[in-house]
């Protein structure tokens, strides 16, 4: 998939990033070993909102702006209000609301606990593919 400039990805497990400060005298090599495929499939706003989906299933009956003012006003009916609200930054999930609000144990959404890690990692691969 494509990775904004300034952004990053890890590849895969075990990879190793170096801070490095390159000048334009500078010459880099680099090296890959044997690659392994990953399949990265994230789901789409619309699956993960729809009633079998992480969202749609443990998020939307509390934070569905069809159904009246959702709680915190925290819409989550369209890909639009998540935008637009800032709950979601795509493809920096560290600045995005919805996916620390899942991660945080003191204050965790949804209230009833945190999802599991399986859940959990669908919206980040969703945010990390541009929350498309």
């Amino acid at each position: 998939r494509r990775v904004p400039a300034g952004q990053e990805r890890s590849a895969a497990v075990g990879s190793t990033t170096v801070a490095y400060n390159v000048r334009n005298t500078d010459t880099i090599a680099i090296s890959f070993g044997l690659l392994e495929v990953i399949d990265f499939n994230p789901p789409t706003f619309a699956e993960l909102i729809a009633p079998t989906g992480v969202l749609g299933a443990h998020c939307m009956s509390c934070h569905n702006g069809g159904a009246g003012t959702p709680q915190g006003n925290f819409d989550i009916s369209s890909r639009d209000a998540v935008l637009q609200r800032l709950m979601v930054a795509p493809y920096s999930p560290n600045n995005s609301e919805i996916f620390l609000r899942m991660n945080d144990p003191l204050a965790p959404m949804p209230q009833s606990g945190l999802r599991p890690q399986s859940e959990i990692d669908q919206v980040l691969h969703w945010i990390q593919d541009g929350a498309r």
